[in-house]
């Protein structure tokens, strides 16, 4: 299972257990930065993110499932991968985040 699939797994565990009748982009956060993971920690820069304080389950794998129903917004997070994907000349979508600072960021 790759970084993408195992997002989207894991958002949809997130959504049901928020009882939520689809996937939005919230749960698709949450499910990329468990996919992630490392015993349900994060690092993203100077960013330490504890998981099992935002409620996710990081003890559990990414469960398969039957065709969700995503929201309109988690729909627009896929198009858009999906785009950057082809521009790159991608045949699959990746996981990718980058710890660089932003252009605008400037160093005190």
């Amino acid at each position: 299972m790759g970084d993408i699939d195992a997002a989207s797994a894991f958002a949809i565990v997130a959504a049901k257990q928020r009882e939520q009748p689809e996937v939005g982009p919230d749960e698709l956060l949450l499910g990329g930065l468990q996919a992630i993971s490392h015993f349900g920690v994060v690092r993203l820069g100077d960013w330490t993110i504890d998981l099992e304080a935002l409620g996710a389950d990081w003890m559990k794998g990414p469960q398969q499932s039957s065709k969700p129903a995503y929201s309109e917004g988690a729909v627009e997070v896929f198009d858009r991968a999906a785009k950057i994907a082809r521009a790159e000349g991608s045949e699959r979508m990746a996981c990718r985040i980058s710890l660089l600072p932003s252009p605008t960021t400037r160093a005190a």
